[in-house]
């Protein structure tokens, strides 16, 4: 087995099989997986969000500053949330508490 790092993405539209495909690849070929859906999820059912399910270190402070400066996160967050970000209560935690 090669050890050289690798990348490979599925995408495509709802229904298209893209979990059906992750479900028949072997976990040791599988690597790292990130779906968005299974992060907000796991996110809003736990309250917290632990980077190390993929094999990323950072530190809250980076995260909560790369959030409160996307236009994208901001416009989802205040779907729910109107009065979000507030400076004194961050959104979630970053680790398990």
């Amino acid at each position: 087995m090669s050890l050289t790092p690798r990348l490979r993405m599925f995408a495509g539209p709802n229904g298209s099989g893209k979990s059906t495909i992750k479900e028949v690849i072997p976990p040791q070929l599988l690597g790292i997986y990130i779906n968005p859906d299974e992060i907000e999820k796991g996110l809003r059912q736990s309250g917290y969000l632990d980077f190390s399910d993929f094999a990323v270190q950072a530190a809250d402070s980076e995260v909560m500053a790369h959030l409160r400066s996307s236009s994208t996160t901001v416009a989802f967050l205040k779907r729910d949330e109107p009065a979000w970000p507030r400076p004194d209560e961050p959104f979630a935690s970053m680790t398990r508490q």
